[in-house]
């Protein structure tokens, strides 16, 4: 006698848990956004006033002496006011020539009108006789570095600053900031997120040769690798990220953070320091989620660009690839982790989130479902798997009250949600169906990432930062420097200062002076600021 399992249960769970909800909410948000603005947007009626303001890029990097002039380069082709645009280059305690090359660059680009600068954050200290590793404490202790840095710099007026954030090899439109800044016209927008595109994606053909005839391995052609994932991962930006993105910042004005090409007013940044004086969290491996997250609850909108983008380099082989996302899956289960499960002080109520005063129930509702559906994957993908091995050798059967034409619905929006995103891009639009093929696969393999996540929090792992690798765009044999670089590069915008204060943690700091470094390790007090020979 066969066993018979009702499926009901997986099937509502599977309903609340899928597509379906997420459409169902954000119709939800179209249909009151329409008829009640009130409901989902604090001042409706708020006048945008038109402010051009200034421009703060912050660009972590260790190790980026493959990509970092040509992100230098097109960032010196905005078509923003160029006298209204700093950019500091991060340089983490790399081993190769990172600091040199962007210190070159800088010293044969000084007519350029934008100020270029290298915040050097050295490898080691000595602290108490003896050396201690300074530099590589992940992406996080640097931004936070950086930004207090750029606080203390009296020539960047404080007033409509917006800081933003750049990977290594991310290279930005033209226009990109400009963008942005239309953004910020409404008073109440604190953040503004980038859409992103890979630059390093290859043709549909090239891709099936790949797919069909190296079982989806990189395999080189010429000097250029060419893989299937490179692809998927341009997809799963241009469609997914970026249209649901734009959507929850259209209608409920809290579009999520990404790494590269986030924009932040400087006040929301001052609002979210903490105690010690930081503004990202040292802990969170994703670290741009984590801040989208609380500029929210702080009360500020956050809105996505659509039509500019920020092009950064795709990874070509799987292994790379199922590291960044292991990492990603673990940092949103550890916001997941600190911003919704319960707590006994909040009486088992979701905690934190749903405190707020500041957003609509469907916002709460949103953001929930983003961070908490990937618990559901976890449990529904292995117990499918079962069902169907069990299934299909004739061990159990299967009855429903609830017709199984509910799945099929699920599974047809979020196929049909890809396909639209595919059609409506002209790169994609005559090859979607076999796109898309390729990117549900991708998506199955990928989602299993969550699983390690997972068990990382369960067994109280301790997060680290893994660096992801580049792929050499610039020549750097033409680059490396003939002389001597300094401490700081400068552009003619502003004459060379001669010290640098990089606060340490537990409010310390370092001060380097000229080519010579000297470190000395202090309480640092509120109004210690760079100071000028």
């Amino acid at each position: 006698m066969v066993p018979i399992i009702n499926l009901d249960p997986l099937i509502i769970i599977l309903t609340i848990t899928s597509w379906l909800f997420q459409v169902l909410l954000y119709i939800t948000a179209w249909l009151l956004r329409s008829c009640c603005p009130c409901c989902l947007v604090s001042n409706p009626d708020e006048q945008i006033e038109k402010k051009y303001c200034e421009y703060a890029i912050m660009i972590p990097c260790l190790n980026e002496e493959r990509v970092i002039v040509s992100t230098l380069e097109q960032l010196s082709k905005q078509t923003y006011d160029n006298k209204k645009i700093w950019v500091f280059v991060i340089d983490d305690g790399s081993d190769d020539k990172t600091k040199e090359v962007a210190e070159e660059w800088i010293n044969t680009n000084q007519n350029n009108k934008i100020h270029f600068e290298v915040f050097s954050i050295p490898q080691f200290i000595e602290k108490n006789g003896k050396q201690v590793k300074f530099a590589r404490q992940g992406k996080s202790i640097a931004l936070n570095r950086c930004l207090k840095h750029i606080s203390q710099y009296e020539e960047i007026p404080k007033n409509d600053l917006i800081i933003g954030i750049v990977d290594g090899d991310g290279k930005l439109d033209t226009d990109i900031i400009e963008e942005a800044n239309r953004k910020f016209w409404i008073p109440n927008v604190g953040a503004v997120n980038s859409s992103i595109r890979i630059r390093n994606r290859h043709s549909l053909w090239n891709n099936m040769i790949t797919f069909f005839g190296n079982c989806m391995c990189t395999v080189k052609k010429g000097t250029k690798k060419i893989s299937i994932w490179t692809m998927c991962q341009d997809i799963e930006f241009l469609v997914i990220a970026r249209f649901t993105n734009f959507i929850r910042g259209r209608f409920l004005e809290n579009a999520f953070m990404g790494g590269n090409g986030q924009f932040m007013r400087y006040e929301v940044l001052e609002q979210l320091e903490d105690e010690d004086g930081f503004v990202w969290s040292s802990d969170a491996l994703t670290e741009d989620m984590d801040i989208g997250i609380r500029t929210w609850m702080k009360g500020w909108k956050s809105q996505q660009i659509f039509s500019s983008f920020v092009r950064q380099q795709g990874l070509n082989d799987i292994q790379s690839l199922w590291g960044q996302r292991k990492r990603w899956a673990w940092g949103t289960v550890q916001v997941f982790v600190k911003y919704c499960l319960p707590s006994i002080e909040c009486y088992m109520l979701p905690r934190i989130l749903w405190k707020t005063k500041y957003a609509s129930i469907i916002s709460k509702l949103d953001t929930m479902f983003i961070l908490s559906n990937s618990f559901f994957w976890i449990i529904l993908m292995p117990l499918t798997f079962i069902f169907t091995l069990l299934y299909v050798f004739g061990t159990i059967g299967f009855t429903f009250s609830i017709s199984p034409l509910l799945l099929w619905l699920n599974g047809t929006i979020w196929l049909l949600f890809v396909l639209i995103g595919l059609l409506f891009t002209n790169e994609y639009r005559w090859k979607a169906i076999p796109s898309l093929f390729f990117y549900f696969i991708y998506v199955f393999i990928f989602a299993f990432a969550f699983i390690p996540a997972y068990w990382n929090i369960i067994t109280c792992k301790e997060a680290k930062w893994a660096k992801t690798a580049r792929e050499a765009e610039d020549d750097i044999s033409k680059i490396i420097p003939t002389k001597q670089p300094s401490i700081l590069s400068h552009s003619t915008k502003s004459p060379p200062r001669s010290t640098q204060i990089m606060p340490l943690p537990q409010k310390k700091h370092l001060i380097i002076i000229n080519d010579e470094t000297r470190v000395i390790i202090t309480e640092q007090s509120n109004s210690t600021s760079p100071t000028k020979n």
